[in-house]
């Protein structure tokens, strides 16, 4: 099996310090990002940058994060995505968003490690 590589990464969450930290990380790791402040500005950035991976917040002004999921599927099916999340959720949570195409979650806050794993296991993914 051959992983396929991510290179161009979209990150969307209304944080500012939330993107510019995931920003300093990923760029480190030699890949190109894009940030957006909400969900609006998201479809804006990925309709010019066709991003290997999406990284997305929940809870957004604009367009919330189930809503830009959708949005983004329906332009390209097979977009990973990556959610990220902040709010005290439950196992509803999880269905709710890998039925709306999430292929992994992140609880803020998280780590390094947990961002480039949950970055590796969507790789492994799309490889399969």
């Amino acid at each position: 099996m051959n992983q396929k590589r991510i290179n161009t990464i979209l990150v969307v969450d209304d944080e500012s310090s939330i993107t510019d930290l995931i920003h300093a990380i990923l760029t480190d790791q030699g890949n190109k990002v894009y940030t957006a402040r909400d969900g609006k500005e998201g479809l804006k950035i990925f309709e010019s940058t066709k991003p290997d991976l999406v990284i997305t917040d929940i809870i957004m002004p604009e367009i919330e994060g189930i809503e830009f999921m959708r949005k983004l599927l329906t332009k390209r099916k097979d977009l990973p995505i990556i959610v990220m999340s902040g709010h005290e959720v439950g196992i509803n949570f999880f269905k709710t968003v890998r039925i709306f195409g999430a292929q992994a979650i992140l609880f803020k806050p998280f780590t390094v490690q947990d961002l480039l794993q949950a970055i590796t296991t969507v790789e492994i993914m799309q490889s399969a």
